[in-house]
């Protein structure tokens, strides 16, 4: 994003100083201090740092008011050639809590103040260094739990969203200038080969939008994990399937119904997406108060879930209380396991599998067969959880976590710019396809940078021979 948000949000002129490494014992810890009197204040510290060269670490004795700090390894940035764009001088000192206090203490009486939150990556932003996109991602680096989340947070901080929005904007901002110039300089309306021309344009752009959007979808999941609920009737199989999903014995097994009277959740690690699995209590009506929040807890999982594993007993008829319960949830959201299939012939699950599509109504529910005793099933089972929520066997190398804000306005540029290729291909006028775009284009500029009148007169003027 080239456009820089300075003429919207103050910039502090502080200096200001903290930790930026997490708090606690460790070899090193480093201090941070940005600002226009980064250097001044320091120096306070020892003298010898006013003179030193930029970007070159050295050891210095710090002191404070005849007060011995430490000895640390100094460094100097000058602006705009540091992380904030503003004079900065990183400080590492020996891991140890009480040192950094001090030192922090001393800077800050010499004139410092404390950083707040996110300050740091908040003056890269402001001062042209870091554009918001790139900010955002700061935190996704730092918070991954998974290695799915830490490429989508490296893709986004290394510009993968900006790359990918100019050239939706460059398609965008070409398709805007044609039909400006069609407006403007043919009388008589387009023919055939221009609206092919145009359509055909457009129809680039949509794709570029949607590729983009798939890539966010699969940043998204990557980043927050998959949230899968196993639920369905008692003694169905569920907690043993939790256990084989998991690799370990995390839930008590028991041939008894009702043995699972509250959620019970872990979390696991599957093509670099973090998966949290939750085995819920049996749904039934019961008179136990215990059995009874359990089934009320599980109730509330549902609603929370990415995907639900609704757990069946293969050997049983389909069960009409859990056919009940399965259409009273999206069936976008469902995959039927036919559990204890070990126990039954090839002819036998196939015919299990055509009673539930009767139950359900459905030529061809999602279905998968397992043992969880046998553990046969379950990779297939696990594949299955993550196409339904991604579209793919793993998220792709260029999936993009960004912020809500801005994936409505990627959602919004690519509606706005279908209702504009419609009006093109109903032929109701190029008027009302060009204010369709300048939404569209507009959506896709919230995010990178405004589009200038300049810009859309250039593009204009390089594409059509106008005044000849």
């Amino acid at each position: 994003m080239s456009q820089i948000a300075s003429s919207h949000l103050p910039l502090d002129t502080d200096t200001i100083a903290a930790e930026s490494t997490p708090h606690g014992r460790g070899g090193v810890s480093l201090i941070r201090v940005s600002g226009k009197n980064a250097v001044g204040i320091t120096s306070t510290l020892n003298p010898q740092i006013a003179g030193q060269e930029p970007r070159k670490p050295l050891l210095r004795t710090l002191k404070h008011n005849g007060d011995w700090l430490d000895e640390a390894i100094v460094t100097i940035f000058r602006a705009p050639a540091s992380y904030t764009g503003e004079d900065t001088v990183e400080i590492a000192v020996h891991g140890n809590p009480l040192i950094v206090e001090k030192i922090l203490h001393a800077l800050c009486t010499v004139g410092a103040r404390p950083a707040q939150p996110g300050e740091f990556t908040r003056r890269a932003y402001l001062n042209g260094r870091l554009p918001l996109t790139r900010a955002e991602a700061v935190a996704q680096l730092i918070h991954a739990e998974s290695e799915a989340a830490l490429r989508s947070a490296k893709n986004l901080y290394s510009g993968g969203l900006e790359n990918r929005l100019a050239k939706i904007r460059e398609r965008l901002l070409s398709l805007l200038a044609e039909v400006e110039a069609l407006i403007d300089f043919i009388e008589e309306g387009i023919d055939a080969s221009e609206q092919e021309d145009l359509l055909r344009a457009a129809d680039e752009a949509a794709d570029e939008i949607a590729r983009l959007l798939t890539a966010v979808r699969q940043g998204r999941v990557s980043q927050y994990g998959i949230n899968v609920i196993i639920a369905g009737l008692p003694n169905a199989g569920k907690s043993s399937l939790l256990n084989a999903l998991c690799h370990r014995q995390r839930a008590i097994v028991a041939p008894t119904p009702g043995t699972t009277r509250d959620t019970i959740e872990t979390s696991v690690e599957w093509s670099g997406l973090l998966v949290r699995l939750t085995d819920t209590a049996g749904l039934r009506e019961t008179l136990d108060p215990v059995e009874s929040e359990g089934v009320r807890r599980t109730r509330e999982a549902l609603c929370a879930a990415d995907i639900i594993l609704w757990v069946t007993d293969a050997t049983q008829p389909p069960p009409p209380a859990l056919i009940a319960e399965i259409n009273n949830h999206p069936r976008s959201r469902s995959l039927i396991v036919l559990n204890k299939t070990d126990l039954l012939t090839a002819d036998r699950i196939t015919k299990a599998r055509e009673e539930f599509c009767r139950a359900l109504g459905l030529p061809s529910p999602p279905t998968v067969d397992v043992s969880a005793l046998a553990n046969t099933g379950i990779e297939e089972l696990r594949a299955m959880i993550i196409r339904s929520i991604i579209g793919a066997d793993a998220p792709s190398a260029d999936a993009l976590n960004i912020s809500e804000t801005h994936k409505n306005s990627l959602e919004t540029a690519a509606a706005r710019l279908a209702v504009a290729r419609q009006a093109i291909a109903d032929g109701i006028g190029l008027e009302l396809a060009a204010i369709d775009l300048r939404d569209a284009l507009a959506n896709i500029a919230a995010i990178t940078a405004p589009v200038t009148n300049e810009e859309l007169l250039g593009s204009i003027f390089s594409k059509f021979c106008i005044g000849k």
